[in-house]
């Protein structure tokens, strides 16, 4: 694998979905809505750290029961580096 960017990107995807109500609520808040078009807030975002020559792996911050949603969401778009970082089966 090639070396990584010096740039640690964080996502921060959850919250209480009180902000947006009632569009956004606590199973899906403001971040995995399709607000701006087709896609959500996160697969929007989600793209614009995939350049190797700036950025490590990103860290998604979410919470439990967001996990999921979050997760099939970024496979829909293909990103790059979630098989990177979820599609691995070797024991850690």
């Amino acid at each position: 694998m090639a070396s990584r960017g010096s740039v640690y990107p964080v996502i921060m995807s959850s919250g209480a979905g009180t902000r947006l109500w009632p569009l956004s609520q606590s199973l899906y808040p403001k971040q995995i809505l399709p607000l701006t078009g087709e896609r959500s807030l996160l697969q929007e975002t989600a793209p614009r750290v995939e350049s190797e020559d700036l950025f490590h792996l990103p860290m998604i911050v979410t919470n439990d029961e967001h996990r999921f949603i979050i997760a099939g969401q970024l496979r829909e778009i293909d990103t790059a580096w979630f098989e990177d970082i979820y599609g691995r089966t070797d024991p850690t």
